[in-house]
């Protein structure tokens, strides 16, 4: 038995105390194990794993000298909703809402999330993008990224940095990019509910701080999912969401 689902079997006994949400979550999942033939979605324990496997064996925060390690809660979030497949084999959920307290290590897990995405998620022509309320936030973010890609090797061979103090943006030899934004970039490109200006976008990852910031990030929300095709995962210390 895997770390996640370790951790799935304590919270649903009660050795581990989560909150309701998180108990149906693990509920579900496991509900679904039982369903899913007949309702055309699949898991894949490997997928689930891959993606903790490569941020623990890459993604070195600005801080340390070795890999992040994922604490059991990361490991299960990050298991059921890579691993959960559709028929034609797209994750099932292009939706990820993340809230836990500060100083928690949101901001090292999202920044190592969009390393995933640049370059070990399959796909041959990802874009990534960085949002928050505050450009200060998302640069924040952004930084964390690019502090993981100087600091191992494989990652500084296979990934170029635009720019030098600052690094503007994160590439690939083959088209693959990640870029950096904040509330007033991603309000500029929702014009009367049609998204403009970055019709390749494919994955955007939001940080959000506090509660003072909800408003904004909810009309974010808003915005970004005028991108039906583009996955977004919204990691916050605090508010409530509902995705449009």
């Amino acid at each position: 038995m895997n770390l996640a689902e370790k951790y799935i079997d304590d919270v649903l006994s009660g050795k581990v105390p989560a909150g309701p949400y998180i108990i149906k979550a693990f509920q579900r999942h496991r509900r679904d194990l039982l369903t899913a033939k007949d309702r055309s979605i699949y898991f894949d324990p490997a997928a689930g794993q891959f993606v903790i496997d490569f941020i623990q064996e890459f993604c070195i925060p600005a801080e340390q000298d070795v890999p992040l390690k994922l604490t059991p809660w990361q490991h299960a979030v990050l298991y059921i909703s890579y691993g959960w497949k559709r028929a034609d084999g797209s994750r099932r959920f292009r939706r990820l809402y993340i809230e836990i307290a500060k100083k928690n290590g949101k901001t090292e897990f999202a920044a190592a999330l969009t390393i995933f995405h640049l370059i070990a998620d399959g796909d041959d022509s990802p874009r990534v993008f960085i949002a928050a309320t505050t450009g200060k936030q998302a640069d924040h973010c952004f930084k964390s990224a690019v502090a993981m890609r100087d600091k191992h090797p494989d990652l500084r061979e296979a990934i170029r940095k635009s720019g030098e103090n600052p690094t503007i943006a994160l590439f690939t030899d083959n088209n693959k990019l990640l870029r950096v934004g904040s509330s007033v970039g991603i309000d500029r490109y929702q014009t009367d509910g049609r998204a403009v200006g970055f019709p390749e976008l494919k994955v955007i990852i939001l940080v959000i701080g506090g509660k003072k910031e909800q408003a904004v990030s909810d009309r974010q929300l808003t915005g970004l999912c005028a991108y039906p095709w583009a996955e977004i995962h919204d990691a916050r210390s605090a508010g409530t969401v509902r995705f449009p």
